[in-house]
């Protein structure tokens, strides 16, 4: 018989990944965050950012995974926190949606990292969509992403807080998949 071929071990990875975004969404509510990898966690974030259906609901989640201080790149440019937030919220209307879906990850536990506790390096390449009127009938913006980010403890988060981990570096590579946005968006959005 042998040993499975790599089709194989791909497809029970993909069934793997698949069944752990699934209990994510479904635990989505009363998640305890603190149990999860940091590759989940970072992904837990990203889908509520995605599928944040308001500005103030946006910036809530952001609040919750974020720094302060967060330095962010995106495409090679440094874009400010709020700058940021506007490219995950371009797609934001009233009743406005999106969905993720995450393609690969790959973790790196135990960084060492000056003035930074219990530091990782989380990479993760997903796609996503999102649509303006919440309906899904009108036509999506389709991204595909690759993203490197360290995460940390964050001291400023008051220590009765479960989880203290946040994002402090982000490093994205976001391409519009029709080609006709170019990131970062500016403020004219």
């Amino acid at each position: 018989m042998g040993p499975p071929s790599r089709y194989t071990l791909l497809a029970q990875a993909e069934r793997r990944a698949l069944e752990a975004q699934a209990k994510i969404a479904e635990e989505d509510g009363n998640l305890n965050t603190s149990d999860l990898s940091n590759s989940d966690w970072v992904k837990y974030h990203l889908r509520r950012l995605a599928a944040a259906s308001s500005e103030d609901e946006f910036l809530a989640r952001a609040k919750q995974c974020f720094t302060r201080r967060t330095n962010v790149t995106l495409n090679g440019i440094h874009v400010s926190r709020e700058l940021y937030a506007q490219q995950w919220g371009a797609h934001l209307k009233p009743n406005g949606c999106g969905s993720i879906l995450f393609q690969g990850e790959m973790e790196t536990p135990d960084i060492k990292v000056p003035m930074m506790h219990n530091a990782a390096l989380v990479g993760i390449f997903y796609s996503a969509k999102f649509y303006s009127n919440g309906s899904g009938m009108d036509s999506p913006l389709e991204v595909s992403s690759t993203v490197n980010i360290i995460v940390a403890e964050d001291k400023s988060v008051l220590p009765s807080s479960t989880d203290r981990r946040r994002m402090f570096t982000i490093n994205q590579v976001l391409v519009d998949r029709a080609g006709n946005l170019t990131f970062p968006l500016r403020n004219e959005l």
